[in-house]
């Protein structure tokens, strides 16, 4: 096939598929012939804007795959939303029914100032590093058994290691 013949079919490949799109497609035959160009360009807008969509997320999704690892924070941010309900991470005192966790890495368990704490929990005497919480947000009641924390834990690792990557740096709060 010669590149004049080549181009030649690609143009009569598109005049006849337009053709069918403005006289026969199901869509736009209905119409009257004055508003089927308009008919069949939003239809092809619209097909337009889902390519696009699906463009952007496919390339959000690439990025999220392989975001440098400075950036399981973010997602511990997002995933630490869960724990808000009850937990606050901010400098300043909270009202909620947890502790405050800043600065909880690295922190004894059962040791913030002012927060009255269960029995089982100030006698556990656990420091909060990484295979800890690991295991305390697998399981909570299983490593401290009589916790007053009713949560079930996030049986996924990923999950899990993100959240941790949070709570040892949660950035600059309000």
């Amino acid at each position: 096939m010669t590149p004049d013949s080549a181009t030649h079919y690609a143009l009569s490949t598109m005049r006849t598929s337009y053709d069918y799109a403005v006289t026969e497609h199901p869509r736009v035959a209905s119409v009257k012939p004055r508003d089927r160009i308009g008919q069949l360009s939003s239809m092809l807008c619209k097909r337009a804007i889902w390519r696009h969509a699906w463009g952007v997320l496919l390339v959000a999704g690439a990025m999220l795959a392989q975001r440098p690892a400075g950036a399981g924070t973010l997602h511990g941010k997002l995933l630490f939303l869960r724990c808000a309900s009850c937990h606050d991470i901010s400098a300043a005192p909270s009202l909620k029914i947890g502790p405050n966790l800043k600065g909880v890495y690295g922190r004894p368990s059962g040791s913030l100032p002012g927060y009255h704490y269960s029995a089982a929990m100030q006698q556990a005497h656990l420091v909060w590093d990484a295979p800890t919480l690991d295991r305390w947000l697998t399981n909570p009641n299983a490593l401290v058994p009589g916790t007053a924390m009713a949560f079930a834990g996030l049986p996924s690792e990923q999950v899990r290691q993100a959240v941790i990557a949070y709570l040892r740096d949660p950035g600059p709060q309000p």
